[in-house]
């Protein structure tokens, strides 16, 4: 036998799935049910320039941004573009 009771384990597991199917079907029935578990998208650069108090509010690191950049897809166009962003993440 493992360390776990089997019929423990499959319940636990189906009240996961209970309150996953929840959240979702309310997430769809109400809007701010919805932002309140997924949230909602803060711009952290505004023309060029790192806004660090909205950085403060979705508790965002200088570290965070950085991979965040490096993983964009578009990360070569935007250092072409935007020459005074890339020096501030820099310093």
């Amino acid at each position: 036998m493992g360390a776990f009771p089997f019929v423990s384990t499959v319940a636990a597991a189906a009240v996961i799935v209970f309150l996953h199917r929840a959240v979702a079907l309310l997430s769809i029935r109400w809007r701010w049910f919805e932002d309140l578990v997924t949230g909602r998208e803060i711009d952290l650069v505004h023309h060029g320039q790192i806004d660090r108090v909205a950085m403060r509010h979705a508790l965002v690191t200088d570290r965070n941004l950085q991979e965040a950049v490096r993983q964009s897809p578009v990360t070569r166009r935007l250092r072409m573009f935007s020459a005074p962003f890339w020096k501030e993440m820099e310093s």
